[in-house]
C-alpha cells in the first residue's frame, strides 16, 4: 500500500473488507455449505483486494495520471483476462471444485468444461465492477490530496506574508523611539534615561513574545501602557491622554501588535504635546470572546507635515486582519475635520 495509507487509513481498510467478506460469505452460503462458502468467499475478497490496490496503487498512477490511456486500458483488460484464468484454473483444484460438484448436475458427456459459464461470467463482472469502485475511489482521494497541497500552500504563502508584515512593524517602531530619545537626551536626560528602560521593556516584548502566533491580552495591554508612558515622557507639560482597560478579560489571545499602529498614528495626528486642546480617548473592552478596540484623538486645526514613513502601520494592520482574522472583524475608521476614530471588533 502507499504512504498515504496511515495506520487510522489501514484499520478502515480492514475493516471494510472483513464487511465485504461477510456479505460474499452470506450470499455463498446460500448455495453452498459453510465450509465451502468460506473458502469461495475468502477466494473473492482475495482476488478483488489484490484488483483494487494493484489498480490504485500502480496502474492509475503509473499509467493513467501520466496521460498513457491506451496503456491503461490494455493494463485492466489484462488485469480481467488474468482474473478469469485465475477462477477458471483454481474452480479446478481442491476444496474449490468440491464445492462448485457439489452444486452443479453430474456432466452426462466428457469433455472440457464450458469456458464462458455463468459462475465465470458473474467472477468477470464483479471484478469489474472492483476496478471501477477502485477507480473512483482513486479520484476521489488525488481530488483530496490536491486541495490539501493547495490549502498547505495557500497556509505557507500567509505565513511568509505575516513574517513580512511583522518585519515592517519593529524597525518603524524603533526607528520612531531612537530619534525620540536623541531629540530628548539633548535637553532631558532623566527622562531619556527613563525612556531606554521602557524601551527595552518594550522591546522584549517586541523580539520574543510577538514572535509567537497569539499573545494573552492582557500582554499586549501592558505593552500599549509602557508604549503610552514612553511617549508621556518626551513632554515637559501633562497632556490630555486617557486609556481604559478596566473590562478587560486578560486570559483571551490575541494576535500580537494589532492596535500599536493606531495608537501610534493617534499620536502623531493629535499633536497633543503641541496643544493642550488636542486629545486622544482609548478603549479596549471585551464580551465573551470579543475584544473591541476603540480610539478616537482630535485634530489640531492647523496643518502639520506628515513624516515619510507614515501610512505604514495603517495598511499593515490592515493586511494582518484579512489574513488572521478573515470574517471575524469589524474595522470602522471615521475621520472628520476634528476628530479621528478607530472602532475595531475581533473575535478570537
Amino acid at each position: 500500500m502507499s504512504k498515504q495509507l496511515k495506520v487510522p487509513a489501514l484499520i478502515i481498510h480492514l475493516l471494510l473488507w472483513a464487511g465485504y467478506g461477510l456479505v460474499v460469505f452470506y450470499l455463498m452460503s446460500f448455495p453452498f455449505e459453510s465450509q465451502y462458502a468460506w473458502a469461495l468467499s475468502a477466494r473473492v475478497v482475495f482476488v478483488h483486494a489484490l484488483l483494487f490496490y494493484l489498480n490504485t496503487e500502480i496502474i492509475l498512477p503509473k499509467l493513467l495520471e501520466r496521460g498513457k490511456y491506451a496503456v491503461y486500458v490494455f493494463g485492466l483488460l489484462t488485469l480481467i483476462i488474468g482474473v478469469y484464468y485465475f477462477f477458471n484454473f483454481t474452480s479446478e483444484v481442491g476444496i474449490f471444485r468440491e464445492a462448485l460438484d457439489s452444486i452443479r448436475p453430474r456432466r452426462q458427456f466428457q469433455g472440457p468444461r464450458p469456458i464462458f459459464s455463468r459462475w465465470m461470467i458473474s467472477n468477470m463482472l464483479s471484478s469489474t465492477a472492483i476496478l471501477f469502485i477502485s477507480t473512483t475511489y482513486w479520484l476521489i482521494n488525488r481530488e483530496r490530496r490536491r486541495k490539501q497541497q493547495e490549502l498547505s500552500l495557500i497556509n505557507e504563502n500567509l505565513q511568509s506574508e505575516m513574517k513580512f508584515l511583522k518585519s515592517q512593524i519593529n524597525p518603524h517602531f524603533l526607528f520612531n523611539a531612537l530619534n525620540n530619545i536623541y531629540s530628548l537626551m539633548r535637553s532631558n536626560s532623566q527622562n531619556a534615561q527613563q525612556m531606554i528602560l521602557k524601551l527595552s521593556e518594550m522591546l522584549r516584548y517586541v523580539i520574543y513574545d510577538s514572535n509567537e502566533k497569539k499573545v494573552p491580552l492582557v500582554k499586549e495591554i501592558d505593552y500599549i501602557i509602557n508604549f503610552i508612558g514612553f511617549q508621556k515622557l518626551k513632554y515637559e507639560e501633562e497632556v490630555n491622554i486617557t486609556a481604559d482597560f478596566q473590562n478587560v478579560d486578560g486570559s483571551l489571545y490575541i494576535e500580537p501588535m494589532l492596535f500599536i499602529p493606531f495608537i501610534e498614528n493617534s499620536f502623531k495626528h493629535s499633536r497633543v504635546e503641541d496643544d493642550k486642546n488636542s486629545w486622544i480617548d482609548l478603549k479596549i473592552q471585551t464580551s465573551g470572546n470579543k475584544v473591541l478596540f476603540i480610539l478616537k484623538n482630535s485634530f489640531p486645526p492647523t496643518e502639520f507635515s506628515k513624516d515619510a514613513t507614515g501610512g505604514i502601520g495603517i495598511q499593515n494592520v490592515k493586511k494582518r486582519l484579512e489574513l488572521l482574522y478573515p470574517g471575524k472583524y469589524v474595522l470602522n475608521i471615521e475621520e472628520t475635520e476634528k476628530e479621528f476614530s478607530v472602532s475595531l471588533e475581533i473575535e478570537t
